[in-house]
């Protein structure tokens, strides 16, 4: 029986695997793919953030974790918080305590483990820091965004040089690393995100739909637009807002759901979010509800009480969760046309693309197609489903992670 590759998986965002009750999309995808990976194959270790609801949880040996609140942890945060800016910078290429104690926990546990191989996760920083660290292992990095040369050059470059691999969420990076780095002579391959449609569809839809609209005071005739995201400039909530103004302005009973809560966000826009809401209060009175930060388990609430999604992404998007997940419920989604959302979505079949510099006169004009064709909406809310089904289900990304991995260890 040959030897089984050991392998690292680590996340660089604070999250937990394996989930807990706030665990965001990246901990349930790696907890996903990493449950029904061959054990015969990979001798599988995963290195993510303590949370304290793992105490009562029974959880697979594989799962490391790293607690940054013991008080041992608090002295190094105070420490690495007096030392200068600069040095931390130059050392780490970051300069927050905890994250300096957080990345240096997986290096611990890194150096105990002795992988073959290392995956790190989400953040190129924590790439920098491992390949330095343990250079015994090779080292690939999955990036969970759509612009990959967006990173700070010290990072990028680094990557570039010495990476055995890089796993991205889209077509779009794929190519445009192949453009900009011909040279690149490693594996870099794409792996859509995914939803586990069985378990999250154990649910009486109708039933959830008429209690959770009674909920919010909505009727049969209004229209639920729903948006689940950061309340960022970059996301258009602006003119999302105008555009349900115009329509109520014509007559039609439209509302606004926003899942999500600023006061989570690493970086909130206040000014934004501020001048937002001083338009709703002028001209939305009472049309713009939100559900403020909710679980995997509330956001099936949220999908059912909404009858389309908006994706008004203004330059970039990955490969977006709350498309997914709407989709799969049925929702068709209206999109501007940029990053990944013309991979996801076609025209016409499980929804309409908009062209980002015309959002205020095509959003309207595609939520009135919606709505006053219920042929077409029904078509586009069964495309939805299945064409989650057919992309987006679990056992083709592990397989797809696992052939990624085994390319990685043969390069």
């Amino acid at each position: 029986m040959s030897k089984k590759l050991k392998v690292v998986l680590a996340l660089g965002s604070r999250h937990t695997v394996p989930p807990v009750s706030n665990s965001s999309g990246v901990a349930w995808i790696l907890y996903n793919i990493v449950k029904d990976l061959p054990r015969d194959k990979f001798d599988i270790h995963v290195i993510t953030k303590w949370n304290d609801e793992l105490k009562d949880k029974d959880y697979d040996s594989i799962y490391h974790h790293v607690n940054i609140d013991t008080p041992l942890a608090n002295i190094k945060k105070s420490f690495w918080k007096r030392m200068p800016y600069t040095y931390k910078k130059k050392k780490f290429t970051f300069s927050q305590p905890d994250r300096i104690v957080y990345y240096q926990g997986i290096i611990k546990k890194v150096k105990e483990i002795k992988p073959d191989l290392i995956m790190s996760i989400v953040h190129s920083e924590l790439f920098y820091l491992l390949k330095n660290a343990y250079p015994e292992a090779k080292h690939c990095y999955w990036y969970h965004s759509s612009d990959i040369f967006g990173l700070d050059k010290r990072l990028r470059d680094f990557l570039f040089e010495n990476t055995k691999g890089i796993l991205v969420l889209n077509e779009l990076t794929v190519q445009s690393i192949k453009e900009n780095k011909p040279e690149l002579n490693v594996p870099v391959k794409k792996i859509y995100n995914a939803i586990d449609t069985s378990e999250y569809h154990k649910i009486d839809e109708q039933a959830l739909r008429d209690e959770m609209r009674k909920r919010f005071g909505y009727n049969d005739n209004d229209i639920v637009i729903g948006y689940a995201g950061r309340f960022a400039r970059e996301k258009n909530i602006l003119k999302l807002f105008k555009s349900v103004h115009a329509l109520q302005k014509k007559g039609f009973p439209v509302k606004v759901l926003m899942a999500g809560d600023i006061k989570n966000e690493k970086m909130p826009d206040w000014n934004y979010y501020n001048e937002c809401m001083d338009y709703a209060k002028k001209h939305l009175d009472g049309t713009v509800q939100f559900t403020g930060w909710l679980s995997n388990e509330k956001l099936k609430q949220f999908y059912c009480a909404i009858d389309l999604g908006v994706l008004l992404s203004q330059e970039r998007e990955g490969s977006p969760m709350f498309f997914l997940e709407a989709s799969s419920f049925g929702k068709p989604m209206i999109a501007t046309n940029v990053g990944s959302n013309p991979e996801h979505l076609v025209d016409g079949e499980n929804g309409f693309l908009i062209d980002v510099n015309d959002i205020e006169k095509q959003l309207p004009e595609a939520v009135l197609k919606l709505v006053e064709n219920k042929e077409l909406y029904s078509a586009m809310s069964r495309n939805g489903r299945e064409y989650i089904k057919k992309h987006h289900s679990w056992p083709d990304k592990v397989k797809e992670f696992e052939k990624f991995i085994l390319e990685v260890a043969g390069s």
